[in-house]
């Protein structure tokens, strides 16, 4: 049976670069790679499965694994090594025969002789070279040999991908002090001959001296344990083989622990094999999960790695014991015999390099850190417990095994939360002007018997119109006065909307989703609603902020009141998880395309090619006095022809007054002409007014307040207020010349007298 995990869709983003770079004629990209990630994250594994699926493919580049075994490391013996290496896999690669790579060594003649044979020269004389015996010349030894390397991969023209897995181990000492294989090998240009790719286990950093550094160029890629449904399975198939009884839901509930390292759950599976207990309770998942990471094969791993992490000098547990207290650990938490203001010396920093090469800890932006794995952390607690003075193992185990006793529902509510959070910023990007149930966004069902009425903007039928999303993002809100310290804060998701998919800037919006914890939903919450709204409004500098809260618990009467009066779209999870089938099964996802370019220099009527019924006027008018009651007469009788009401024609001639007179106000153009077109349809009228003028934000336009204006000398103002009134949509296009005004008004249909008796008698 085959026990190894497939990459985890966490990977596939890496899959797909290292396919796209490596692939034979494949994209330029930069020819040096680092795969980062924390002790048995899975780096080794892709690498292998990578390297198979390479030799497979008759269309990738040669592929050359090559592994650092965890001994102090030599650097003349490795360079002969990982020559001989290089010939058998190339050799293989070549025969397309992969048992070749396990078979025994032939002499080195016969593989000077093959590589005389297929012109690989260069390696042929480095393998035909004696090599010093000076191990202070190694530097150069790892410059000769990545040199021949790509001069064979040029004779051949052949490129190589390199992927070498656990360089921390390749250290030695040089002339000028500690030298690391990633310090030493020499940069490669842009899509030179070799591309190497990088596994390394701790956090790579150029400013710490202790650490190792990146490799000059390289793009950095952070390798995430594998995700929890793929490690799930893996830990399945690895219980099965080794028949293993346990409860899979309660196992899913702790499987974060390991961080979803296959190294880790291996460890783990071989330690619960032994027991004779089954794993379905959390204390006997526990009891062997502590064990583990005190004296089980995940301790000794981890001792090997903190061992192996300087070659050079043999460790000290007290000193490291000492350091992670010092650095890693809270300063409250630090033992009584460490002063809580101890600062770290020169052994302590370098027993904290030693840490980090191990795997159990980072170094960023200036600061140590523990790794986001528990299992290591724990790991981490469990050996400074047990080399510290007056710290009891025991002590530590049990108040470890309390805290994960306590910290597992935690999490699963946290991830609850998370995965929400995700499913909620697909479903907003999802929005395209649909038209949806409006019980969908209103709280009918969440505190029987109270119904949340509709608000105003879906009164008029039973569907709400969503807005057209561009993008979605979590956001993180302020700090508010009305929430205690202690409570946790609402998560807000905001969406970037348009009311069409025009997405012009007059229609721009935000949707911000909250989600609600609370198990009854008080005036307390939609306070914090409501000022995060204000919040929003201001920060995006957007005019309308469409709020949607998404609770499960109950509505007091107070709370249910004023979430009517805020006019706030209520669901719960249920009402989403519809909502999200709607909108997926009408989804259209197309935008309406631009509209085309006219000119006009007088009066004219022409037949829309859309529609027979359509009609378009176009008038260039001139800056005369009372101009704008013609433009106003042109627009009520080809309205009227259309079958448009009195009422309507009149709000319209308003709106387009107001309109020309703005126009002809804030041109640019000394003539101080006008276009005004009319695009008339008997189901919807349109008006467009352009001018020559300076562009605006109409965002940044105040409506005006009657109050103020009484008392102001300034009476103007209220051209944009009445047209929003009067216009159904009012929209200012981008416009290349000036500025566009689009108007538009739905023609109502006419009710006749025997039409509402009819309507009265059913």
């Amino acid at each position: 049976m085959n026990n190894t995990p497939s990459p985890s869709p966490l990977h596939s983003g890496l899959w797909a670069r290292l396919t796209a770079l490596c692939a034979r004629g494949g994209a330029v990209g930069p020819s040096e790679i680092v795969l980062r990630g924390s002790y048995g994250a899975g780096k080794s594994e892709l690498l292998r499965q990578y390297y198979g699926e390479l030799f497979e493919n008759q269309d990738a580049q040669t592929p050359l694994l090559i592994r650092i075994p965890p001994v102090p490391f030599q650097p003349l013996n490795w360079a002969r090594r990982f020559t001989l290496d290089v010939v058998m896999q190339w050799l293989a690669f070549d025969r397309r025969d992969p048992d070749m790579i396990s078979a025994s060594v032939p002499s080195v003649a016969r593989l000077v002789e093959y590589c005389r044979e297929r012109r690989l020269h260069a390696l042929a004389d480095l393998l035909e070279t004696p090599l010093p015996e000076n191990p202070a010349e190694g530097t150069l030894v790892v410059e000769a040999v990545f040199d021949a390397l790509d001069r064979a991969a040029y004779r051949m023209e052949r490129r190589v991908c390199l992927l070498i897995d656990s360089p921390e181990n390749a250290v030695w000492n040089g002339p000028e002090g500690e030298c690391f294989l990633t310090r030493c090998a020499p940069p490669l240009p842009e899509n030179a001959w070799v591309r190497r790719i990088w596994a390394l286990r701790a956090e790579t950093s150029d400013v710490h001296p202790f650490l190792i550094p990146s490799p000059p160029g390289a793009e950095p890629w952070d390798v995430s344990p594998l995700a929890e449904s793929v490690a799930l399975d893996f830990f399945d198939k690895l219980a099965q083989a080794n028949r293993l009884e346990y409860d899979r839901y309660v196992v899913a509930d702790y499987l974060p622990l390991w961080g979803a390292s296959p190294r880790l759950i291996a460890n783990f599976v071989k330690l619960a094999s032994e027991q004779p207990q089954a794993l379905d309770s959390p204390n006997a998942i526990l009891q062997i999960y502590i064990k583990d990471a005190s004296e089980g094969p995940t301790a000794r791993g981890l001792q090997d790695a903190l061992r192996l992490a300087f070659p050079t000098t043999p460790p000290d547990p007290e000193r490291i014991a000492r350091a992670a207290s010092l650095h890693l650990n809270p300063v409250d938490s630090r033992p009584d015999f460490l002063s809580r203001s101890a600062r770290p010396s020169a052994e302590d920093d370098a027993s904290l390099a030693r840490i980090a090469r191990a795997g159990l800890a980072i170094y960023t932006q200036g600061h140590w850190e523990m790794t986001q794995t528990p299992a290591l952390a724990d790991f981490l607690k469990l050996y400074t417990a047990r080399h510290q003075r007056g710290e009891s193992l025991v002590r530590a185990e049990i108040a470890l095994k309390r805290e994960r006793l306590v910290e597992a529902p935690k999490r699963l509510h946290a991830q609850l939360v998370q995965d929400r959070s995700q499913q909620l910023l697909l479903l907003m990007q999802t929005f395209r002007e649909q038209h949806v149930p409006a019980a969908l966004l209103h709280a009918h069902q969440i505190n029987p018997p109270f119904e949340a009425p509709l608000p105003q903007t879906a009164v008029a039928g039973s569907s709400v119109r969503m807005p057209c999303c561009i993008g979605s993002f979590a956001y993180a809100p302020p700090a508010l006065p009305t929430r205690q310290a202690t409570a946790s804060p609402m998560p807000v998701l905001i969406g970037w909307c348009f009311d069409s998919a025009q997405c012009c800037r007059s229609e721009e919006m935000i949707w911000a989703a909250f989600l609600c914890e609370a198990a009854t939903v008080t005036t307390e919450e939609l306070n914090d609603v409501e000022r995060l709204c204000r919040q929003l409004t201001r920060e995006f500098n957007v005019g309308k902020v469409t709020g949607w809260l998404i609770a499960d618990g109950a509505f007091s009467d107070e709370a249910a009141a004023r979430a009517n009066a805020m006019q706030l779209y209520v669901s719960n999870w249920a009402a989403c998880e519809t909502l999200a089938e709607t909108l997926m099964g009408s989804f259209r996802g197309q935008s309406e395309s631009a509209e085309k370019k006219r000119t006009a220099t007088d009066a004219r009527i022409v037949n829309a090619p859309q529609a027979a019924t359509e009609k378009v006027v176009e008038l260039l008018l001139p800056p005369e006095e009372d101009i704008e009651l013609v433009a106003a007469s042109a627009l009520e009788r080809l309205a009227d022809s259309l079958g448009f009401a009195p009422d309507a024609i009149t709000q319209m001639k308003m709106a387009l007054q107001e309109a020309c007179l703005n126009a002809v106000e804030r041109s640019a153009n000394p003539e101080k002409r006008i276009r005004v077109r009319f695009e008339g349809t008997p189901q919807k009228f349109g008006i467009v007014v352009e001018n020559e003028g300076a562009s605006f934000d109409p965002q940044r336009v105040a409506t005006p307040v009657l109050e103020e204006k009484l008392h102001d000398s300034y009476k103007r103002g209220w051209g944009m207020h009445l047209m929003k009134k009067f216009m159904d949509r009012v929209v200012y296009e981008p416009y290349e010349q000036g500025v566009r005004v689009r108007m538009e008004k739905q023609n109502a249909p006419v009710v006749s007298e025997s039409d509402n008796v009819k309507k009265a008698a059913q």
